[in-house]
């Protein structure tokens, strides 16, 4: 009786080991994943997140505009929440790692064509 108590325990404590080794796996590849990000949005503005816009005469107004409403990624061991950094004053910036989604409703209430990776809305007149 004893024996098989004690593999019950075993068979529940690794199950609760490996829980919360998965946990923090996934947290680390969320973490991963917003560094990225940011670290995509820092290549596109040509400084990091805190410097100041340089005296340049090339001077780009772009700034940072906080980040976009929480996006989930489903991985083969669950789900991870990323939040995608916004950029006011230009339509440029489109990020690899995450693209930004289009409202599938809106884009054919426009009569929006998809051309390459943007869509293209005819202009009513």
């Amino acid at each position: 009786m004893s024996k098989n108590n004690t593999t019950t325990k075993g068979k529940e404590q690794s199950r609760v080991t490996y829980e919360v080794l998965e946990e923090f796996v996934r947290m680390k590849v969320q973490e991963f994943i917003q560094d990225i990000l940011e670290r995509e949005v820092a290549e596109f503005l040509g400084r990091k997140k805190t410097e100041r816009i340089g005296s340049s005469i090339d001077k780009r107004r772009v700034y940072r505009n906080g980040y976009g409403k929480p996006r989930r990624l489903a991985l083969m061991n669950g789900t991870v929440q990323v939040r995608r950094p916004r950029l006011r004053n230009t339509d440029e910036f489109e990020s690899r790692v995450l693209p930004s989604v289009e409202r599938q409703g809106f884009v054919r209430a426009q009569g929006c064509v998809s051309v390459g990776r943007r869509f293209v809305c005819k202009s009513r007149t």
